[in-house]
C-alpha cells in the first residue's frame, strides 16, 4: 500500500514570505536524495533556483505573492513492495498531472536515501492559467487525493491503502512505546523538533534506565547529568536549568518510582540501544546553509556566525554517546527553536558579526518608525477626512434603515448623498476607502513582519551575551590561539574553559561565576559611553553597570546585564557620587529577593 502525506506551505512569517517554498524546493531537490538530480521531474524546471522562479514569476503575474505559497505531498511505499526508483517517478508523475493538470507548476523528486522508497511533491499554491488559488478544503484527503494514489497503485500492480480502526488519543508513555517498537533496528537517530523539560527528562530517564543494572546507578546516572534527587514516597527530579523539580510520576505511563524500578529489573541487560535523539531540525540549518553555497561558491560561516553553530550543534546532538557534559546545554535545548531561527535570520541576512547585527537592529527600528509614521498619516487620512467620514455615517445610517428612521437622520442621509456627489459619487469615494484600508492592512502585516524579526535579534543578543567572553572572541585566529595555545604557553588547569563532568560534583547543581539581571527603563538614572547608573530596587541608591556587560533591548524597555560574583561594583546616591564597593555576588543576590517580593506581590 502506498500512503499520501499532506503538508500546506504556509507565508513565512519572518523575512521572504517564501521562504518556506523556497527550503522545501531545495530540500526535495537534495542530490545526495535522489540520485544525484535524475530523479526530479516537474512541468516546472530539474533544478530547485529555476523551479523557485518559476513559481514566484507566476505568483507576481497574477498579484498573489502573499497567503499559502504552495503545497507538499509525499508518497511514500513500505519496504517490502520493492518499488523502484522508475515506478516511483512514474507514480510521481501520473500523480501531479490527475490531481494538477496543466493549472499548477508543480515539481517532484523520488528520495532513495532511506530504507523505503518515497516521492515528495511540491507545487505552486496559485494556478497559472486562471490565476485562482488551490483549494484543499477539510476532508480533501480522504474524498480526493487517497483515491488517486489507490487508482494509481491499482494501475502498477501495487496494493491500494488499508484504513484500520479509528485514531484514539495515548499518554506519553504508551505512544513512546509504539513508536520504539516500530523503530527499524539499523536506525540510529530519532528527530525531536518541538522539545519540552518533560521530553528532556523522560529521555535522560529512559537512557539511564537501559545503562543501569540497579536503581541506586540509575540515580548515579541522573546525577552525572546534573539532576538533584529527591527519593521518598515519590521520585523529585531536578534537572540542571530548570526552576523547579518534577515528580516522575507526572511524565507519564512508565515513570512513577515503582515502574522505573520494575522497568530496571526486569529489562533484558544485554540490550543497549543504538540510537539517540536529535533536537530541533537539522534539515532546516542544512538546507539554507546549502543555498548560500549554491548561490555564492566560496561562502564560508564567520567566527561570529560559528559561535551560534556550535552552541546548536551542541544542543542538537545532547545525547550522543561519549559526548561529555551534554546535560549543560539543557536549556539551550528548550530553546533550541529560537536558537535556529537565529542562525537562519544570520545566514539569510548576512549577519557576519556583532557590529552587523546592531546595524540589522537599528534599521529595523528606522523600517519600524517609518512604518508607523505611514499608518498614522492613513488612519488620519481614514477618519478624518470629510468623504470618508461622510461615507462611514451614510452606510451607518443605511443600516438602521430597516428600522425607521427619524426626520433629523433623513435629512442627514440628504445631506451625505449630495456632499459625497460632490467628491466625484459613492462608489468613487468607496473604492479610494477601499484602497486605503487595503495600504493600511498591508502596513499592519509588514508591522508584524519587523516585529517577529525584533524578537529573533532580542533572542541573539540574549544567546550573545550569555556566551562566555572566550566564544565572543570576533578573530577566528585569535580565537584559536586562545583555546589551543602553543607549547610552552599554556593555560592554567581549566582556566576561563567552562565546567566539565570530572570537575563538577556530582552532587551538587553548578553555579556560574556571574548571575543575569533584568532592569525596567523606569531605574535606568543615565547612560554614557561608560555603561548605566540603574537604581537598586527597595533602596535609594544607584549601581554603575559597565557598557560591555549591557544591553538594552525589547525596544529600549528592558535592561539586561551581567554581574560577576568576584568583581567589585561602585555603589552611588543620585548625583553619581561613589559610596562603597560591593562585590557582584552580593548584589545578585539583593535583585534575586527582589524578584522574588514581586512574584509573591503578584500572587
Amino acid at each position: 500500500m502506498a500512503v499520501t502525506k499532506l503538508l500546506r506551505l504556509k507565508e513565512s512569517t519572518r523575512g521572504s514570505p517564501s521562504a518556506h517554498l523556497k527550503h522545501n524546493l531545495f530540500y526535495i531537490c537534495n542530490p545526495d536524495k535522489c540520485g544525484g538530480g535524475i530523479w526530479i521531474g516537474g512541468n516546472a524546471g530539474t533544478s530547485p533556483e529555476i523551479i523557485y522562479q518559476t513559481m514566484m514569476e507566476n505568483k507576481k503575474f497574477w498579484g498573489k505573492e502573499d497567503g499559502s505559497q504552495g503545497f507538499h505531498y509525499v508518497i511514500s511505499f513500505p519496504p517490502e513492495l520493492s518499488v523502484t526508483e522508475e515506478m516511483a517517478y512514474q507514480i510521481g508523475e501520473d500523480f501531479s498531472r490527475e490531481l494538477l493538470g496543466d493549472d499548477f507548476y508543480f515539481a517532484f523528486a523520488v528520495h532513495n536515501d532511506q530504507h523505503h522508497m518515497h516521492v515528495h511533491i511540491t507545487f505552486d499554491s496559485v494556478s497559472k492559467t486562471d490565476g485562482y488559488k488551490f483549494h484543499s478544503p477539510k476532508g480533501d484527503w480522504e474524498k480526493r487525493i487517497q483515491p488517486i494514489t489507490d487508482r494509481i497503485c491499482r494501475k502498477y500492480g501495487l496494493p491500494v491503502l488499508e484504513f484500520t480502526e479509528e485514531k484514539k488519543g495515548k499518554d506519553y508513555g504508551q505512544w513512546k512505546d509504539d513508536r520504539d517498537s516500530k523503530t527499524e533496528e539499523n536506525e540510529k537517530f530519532r528527530f525531536r523538533k518541538d522539545v519540552s523539560w518533560y521530553d528532556l527528562i523522560r529521555d535522560d530517564i529512559d537512557a539511564a534506565v537501559e545503562q543501569c543494572e540497579s536503581f541506586e546507578s540509575f540515580l548515579d546516572a541522573l546525577r552525572e547529568k546534573g539532576y538533584q534527587i529527591k527519593v521518598g514516597k515519590y521520585l523529585s527530579l531536578h534537572p540542571y536549568g530548570r526552576e523547579r523539580a518534577v515528580r516522575s510520576s507526572r511524565l507519564g505511563k512508565g515513570y512513577s518510582l515503582e515502574e522505573i524500578r520494575q522497568r530496571i529489573l526486569s529489562k533484558d541487560m544485554s540490550r543497549h540501544p543504538e540510537d539517540y535523539i536529535r533536537y530541533g531540525d537539522p534539515e532546516e540549518i542544512i538546507a539554507v546553509i546549502r543555498i548560500k553555497r549554491q548561490t555564492r561558491s566560496n561562502w564560508k560561516m564567520t567566527p561570529f556566525q560559528k559561535q551560534y553553530y556550535r552552541r546548536w550543534n551542541n544542543s542538537f546532538l545532547r545525547n550522543k554517546p561519549g559526548r561529555k557534559a551534554s546535560w549543560i546545554s539543557n536549556t539551550d535545548v528548550i530553546r533550541i527553536r529560537k536558537l535556529s531561527d537565529g542562525i537562519k535570520y544570520m545566514v539569510d541576512h548576512d549577519i557576519q558579526d556583532f557590529a552587523s547585527l546592531e546595524e540589522k537592529w537599528k534599521e529595523l527600528q528606522k523600517q519600524k518608525e517609518m512604518l508607523q509614521a505611514e499608518r498614522n498619516a492613513l488612519t488620519t487620512k481614514l477618519y478624518r477626512q470629510s468623504p470618508y467620514r461622510e461615507l462611514t455615517r451614510l452606510e451607518k445610517l443605511k443600516k438602521e434603515e430597516k428600522e425607521k428612521l427619524s426626520d433629523e437622520q433623513e435629512k442627514e442621509m440628504a445631506s451625505l448623498f449630495l456632499k459625497l456627489n460632490e467628491s466625484g459619487g459613492i462608489e468613487n469615494v468607496r473604492s479610494k476607502k477601499d484602497l486605503l484600508n487595503e495600504k493600511l492592512g498591508q502596513l499592519k502585516k509588514q508591522q508584524s513582519l519587523i516585529r517577529d524579526e525584533e524578537k529573533i535579534l532580542e533572542d541573539l543578543y540574549t544567546f550573545y551575551f550569555e556566551m562566555p567572553e572566550r566564544e565572543r572572541a570576533q578573530d577566528l585566529e585569535t580565537y584559536m590561539r586562545e583555546k589551543d595555545p602553543p607549547a610552552g604557553h599554556e593555560q592554567s588547569d581549566q582556566q576561563d574553559r567552562g565546567p566539565t563532568r570530572d570537575t563538577i560534583p556530582s552532587d551538587q547543581k553548578w553555579k556560574s561565576e556571574r548571575t543575569r539581571i533584568t532592569v525596567h527603563k523606569s531605574l535606568i538614572m543615565k547612560k554614557d559611553e561608560d555603561g548605566y547608573l540603574v537604581r537598586i530596587p527597595g533602596t535609594d541608591e544607584y549601581l554603575q553597570i559597565p557598557a560591555e556587560d549591557a544591553l538594552l533591548y525589547k525596544s529600549g524597555e528592558i535592561l539586561s546585564a551581567f554581574l560577576y560574583e568576584e568583581e567589585d561594583y561602585s555603589i552611588c546616591n543620585e548625583t553619581g557620587t561613589v559610596l562603597r564597593e560591593e562585590k557582584g555576588s552580593s548584589l545578585a543576590g539583593h535583585f534575586a529577593k527582589q524578584k522574588d517580593r514581586r512574584k509573591e506581590k503578584g500572587r
